[in-house]
């Protein structure tokens, strides 16, 4: 490898990708149809990509309307947020020529420039007013000041210049975050094929048209009957929301409900609600997605699926949560989703667990002059002991808290041996909230602790923020969903394993562990603060070296490589390979 302390070889590195960016920037217009892919995030901003499994390499291209920079971002995993993002600024200057810039985010704030530059300027124009940046880089690039490009649904960001201005600036509102999934290795969880292909059915459940509240925070619930004829299982489910309003619709919580006095009285009548989960009468105790801005489908593994029929949830309950900042009166929605279900049962029911603090009741956050404030809630290893199985598989999670929010995790303990966290989000984003995949075991007598940690910046000393429902009040819920299901005594799913200060069973103001259903409390301490050690995330470290493969003969790879670009005609691509591989062996 050549390193920044080898100054011979660090040096004929830089000639090399000079040329290389040289050579390639003398390719001509831009060719859409060089790129398999292709999204627009929004209607002045083109994202075109194509991903090299086979040599690990991410290929992309940025049209925006603009004459000014343009820049594309990977966020992280679990949040999706600028804060804690990937970033490739590019531009073309006064006299034609492009450039590029790799950078990285660790707040709301100007990108920082990244110590070693992974990326590869293909080429650059403007060109009627339109930017257009072409550029290339390998999908793991072994810095921790960029993201791994990974197969599957990842977080994405486009933006560009509000202005005709190169220089670096605020981007105003052209910006859009997505979901996308960049390239698959064959590894995610996928619809097609499968057994029961040729059995699926869809249905869809949108809110009868609501007029939205001009009040700032609102939860409208609505009850939707299932399709009950026949034991089925949910293996699916898809956003289908109203785009004319994605600045009100803030996030979406979906659950499968038992038919109650509750789901009835809001049965295709959306009406102003807390929380169902909140709630032990509302018969709503599995929560099975989530949906907040950026978010994506929700697919579920072929061992498992979300149980209905008329021996198992026959009603679906949607939670809109909508944020009306600007007081907007009149304006009417019709969000929900799609759901994917076949009769072909699958060998396990899925279900959802809420760990931290499932009922949202926990104390009060307290203003104290410092930049975070952190509690933790404990899934006990008495309360997991009491699964139904042996062990559980959980395949998606998230992590939720509102504005105040800052980062969120959850440890895994066996005995006295700490595992890798069940899932953790470094740069929490209110505005970027979904169920991301994981893959985690958690066996009986497991411990499961949720930290949450909140910007306490902005509270006056000695104000407080009460955790509850409304957007300037606070949360600590740590979604789960896992196969098989789990229940407890009364056939009832086991929903709940963490924290509750008030127990409808004995009394309030006592820490307990809220314990498989609401009514399930066990008169057992629960720790609001342990002061776990944080290993927190690499992101943002800079590299000790900056490490690039050098080839010093031509190996087969090489002219597979070359061929491939011939088969797209990159004939420009073709002779800056031929070049740098000269360049080393002369």
């Amino acid at each position: 490898p050549a390193v920044k302390d080898d100054n011979s070889s660090y040096r004929r590195m830089l000639l090399i990708i000079s040329l290389l960016s040289l050579l390639l920037q003398q390719s001509g217009a831009f060719d859409p149809t060089q790129y398999t892919n292709s999204q627009s995030l929004f209607s002045t901003y083109e994202l075109y990509w194509r991903v090299n499994v086979k040599y690990q390499q991410f290929h992309v291209a940025i049209r925006a309307n603009t004459l000014g920079w343009v820049g594309f971002g990977l966020g992280e995993y679990t949040s999706g947020g600028m804060a804690g993002s990937d970033v490739l600024i590019g531009w073309v200057d006064a006299n034609g020529k492009a450039h590029i810039e790799d950078r990285y985010t660790v707040e709301k704030e100007m990108p920082l420039y990244d110590d070693c530059q992974s990326w590869v300027l293909v080429s650059g124009e403007e060109t009627n007013g339109w930017t257009i940046i072409e550029a290339v880089r390998q999908l793991n690039t072994s810095d921790d000041q960029d993201r791994v490009i990974v197969s599957g649904p990842i977080p994405i960001i486009g933006a560009h210049s509000a202005s005709s201005l190169d220089q670096l600036s605020y981007h105003d509102i052209h910006r859009s975050p997505l979901s996308v999934s960049l390239f698959s290795d064959g590894s995610d969880p996928t619809l097609i094929p499968i057994a029961d292909a040729g059995t699926i059915r869809t249905q869809t459940f949108q809110l009868p048209w609501v007029t939205v509240p001009s009040s700032r925070t609102n939860y409208m619930c609505t009850s939707f009957q299932l399709p009950a004829s026949t034991e089925s299982h949910i293996i699916q489910i898809d956003p289908f929301m109203n785009s004319n309003n994605s600045d009100l619709t803030h996030h979406m919580l979906v659950y499968l409900c038992d038919s109650t006095t509750y789901t009835q009285s809001i049965m295709n009548n959306p009406q102003i609600c807390y929380s169902p989960i909140g709630n032990p009468f509302s018969g709503c105790y599995t929560v099975i997605y989530g949906w907040a801005r950026g978010s994506d489908s929700l697919i579920v593994p072929p061992d498992a699926g979300f149980p209905i029929g008329p021996n198992s949830f026959k009603v679906l309950t949607i939670e809109m949560h909508y944020d009306n900042p600007s007081g907007d009166s009149g304006r009417k929605d019709n969000s929900g989703i799609k759901i994917h279900y076949t009769p072909v049962l699958r060998p396990n029911d899925a279900a959802t667990m809420v760990l931290g603090d499932p009922l949202v009741n926990a104390y009060p956050i307290v203003g104290n002059l410092q930049d975070e404030f952190q509690v933790e809630y404990e899934c006990t290893a008495g309360c997991s002991g009491r699964f139904s199985n042996p062990e559980i598989n959980i395949f998606a999670s998230m992590l939720h808290m509102h504005s105040y929010g800052k980062k969120m995790w959850t440890t895994h303990w066996r005995g006295d041996v700490q595992l890798e966290d069940v899932d953790r989000v470094e740069y929490f984003s209110y505005d970027f909230q979904h169920f991301a995949p994981v893959k985690k075991v958690i066996k009986q007598g497991d411990r499961l602790n949720t930290h949450c940690v909140y910007d306490t910046s902005e509270i006056p000393v000695n104000s407080t923020v009460k955790f509850g429902m409304a957007s300037n009040e606070e949360m600590c819920m740590h979604f789960v969903t896992y196969w098989p299901k789990l229940t407890v005594s009364n056939a009832l799913p086991f929903s709940f394993c963490g924290y509750a200060r008030n127990s409808y069973k004995f009394g309030t103001n006592r820490n307990y562990t809220l314990c498989g259903d609401p009514l399930g409390a066990v008169v057992e301490y629960n720790p609001v603060h342990q002061d776990e050690e944080d290993d927190g995330s690499p992101f943002s470290t800079p590299p000790s070296q900056c490490i690039v493969k050098i080839v010093e003969e031509i190996p087969d790879e090489v002219t597979d490589a070359i061929l491939s670009e011939a088969s797209l005609a990159r004939w420009d691509i073709i002779l800056a390979m031929l070049i740098s591989w000269l360049l080393f062996v002369i």
